[in-house]
């Protein structure tokens, strides 16, 4: 799906993605993916200001997430002082994610997570 590149965005993005896995995963990763989606859709809307595109998918015991946006600014993992406001986005993909990489693409950039669970039920 593509996004605005507005604050309202990554509500509506966490949205989709908590349907699309409704049922399908663990709620322990659904609560993960929700904060990994809303990580990325926000770095989205604040540094690149372009419409971005979400896409979501299950591979096996594997949920793939993908945010593509207009910036060609690849995301870094950078450890926050204590009392620095922000900054701790990428460190949370990175500490939370199974996996998770960045690369340039012609209109922009593309920026990845995988969690790793079995399907389930609740």
């Amino acid at each position: 799906m593509t996004f605005a590149p507005e604050p309202r965005s990554v509500g509506q993005a966490r949205h989709q993605v908590e349907e699309f896995l409704e049922d399908r995963m663990p709620v322990e990763v659904r609560a993960a993916a929700l904060l990994l989606v809303s990580e990325l859709s926000s770095n989205a809307v604040r540094h690149a200001r372009t419409p971005f595109v979400l896409s979501a998918e299950l591979r096996g015991g594997c949920l793939h997430v993908e945010v593509e946006d207009g910036s060609d600014e690849l995301p870094v993992v950078v450890r926050p002082h204590v009392d620095a406001f922000g900054g701790r986005g990428m460190f949370l993909v990175d500490g939370m994610s199974s996996r998770w990489d960045a690369e340039h693409t012609e209109e922009g950039k593309r920026v990845w997570f995988e969690l790793d669970a079995p399907a389930a039920n609740t």
